[in-house]
Parts: C-alpha cells; sequence; structure tokens
C-alpha cells in the first residue's frame, strides 16, 4: 500500500534537507499545540499579508521570512533568550531591528505594527520559530505554511 504525505510532510521534509539540520536528531511532533504555529504566524503577520501580492511567490516568501524574524525578535527583546541563541546572535538581532526602526520608515511601521499584535494577540506565546517552508500546491493557487518551531 502507497503511503500517503501530505503537504505538511513534504514541507517538513523539505525544510530538514536543509545543510544546517544534516545529522542532527530532530523529534518532530506535528499540530501538538491546540493551535498550529503555521495558523498563528499568518494571524501574527495578518496586516502585513493583506498588503502584498498573495500570488507573488517572491513577496509571500519574503513577507512570511519578515514576519517569523520580527516574531523571534519579540520573544527576544522580551528577554526570552532560548537556549540555542548566542549573545552575539541576540545582540546583532536587536542591531539589526533598531536600525530598520529609525531608518526605515516603512520597515518602522512594519516593525511596531506587529510587534505591538504580539504582545496583543499572543503575550504568552514564547515560541521560537526555527524555519519555515511556504509551498503551493499543483495549481499554484492554495498557499501552504509549514513551521519548524523547537518545544
Amino acid at each position: 500500500m502507497r503511503e500517503h504525505r501530505t503537504w505538511l510532510d513534504k514541507g517538513t521534509d523539505k525544510i530538514l534537507k536543509k545543510p544546517e539540520y544534516a545529522n542532527k536528531n530532530f523529534k518532530m511532533v506535528k499540530n501538538a499545540l491546540p493551535q498550529k504555529m503555521s495558523e498563528i504566524l499568518l494571524d501574527f503577520a495578518a496586516p502585513f499579508l493583506e498588503s502584498i501580492d498573495m500570488s507573488n511567490r517572491i513577496a509571500l516568501k519574503s513577507a512570511v521570512k519578515m514576519a517569523v524574524f520580527i516574531w523571534n525578535y519579540s520573544i527576544i527583546d522580551s528577554g526570552c533568550q532560548p537556549k540555542n541563541i548566542d549573545d552575539s546572535t541576540v545582540n546583532s538581532v536587536k542591531q539589526l531591528v533598531k536600525k530598520q526602526l529609525y531608518n526605515d520608515p516603512i520597515g518602522r511601521v512594519v516593525i511596531t505594527t506587529l510587534l505591538e499584535r504580539k504582545k496583543v494577540l499572543y503575550p504568552d506565546n514564547n515560541r521560537m520559530i526555527m524555519d519555515f517552508d511556504v509551498s503551493w500546491d499543483k495549481t499554484g493557487e492554495n498557499v501552504h505554511l509549514t513551521i519548524l518551531s523547537p518545544d
């Protein structure tokens, strides 16, 4: 009997094939939370995602990447530094966000809006997003977001 592979399996496989995950032994738990991190991220980034052309694959992947970065920054900025992130990485992330806040008016609006949404909508969710995959079905119309988030 043929094994049925879902888009979630394919998205997870695609993420784990990246060189940075080679020879790492991950315990994968799918949909372990009451709400999926992919749903949370899409809700969190909704104002930002509404401003882009969702059919433009490059724009959508870039927007999701920005949303993931700001989500993770909000957790680091709140003092919840994950074990696997060193101080120099934390400082680099903080400097990059400060640079965007002070030097880029569009970046400032996006960052401040999303940081406020994180505080209001998900104040107790401190799950970092390690990686993600955006893929489309065969028709190219339906988008699937897979999130890799350590516990």
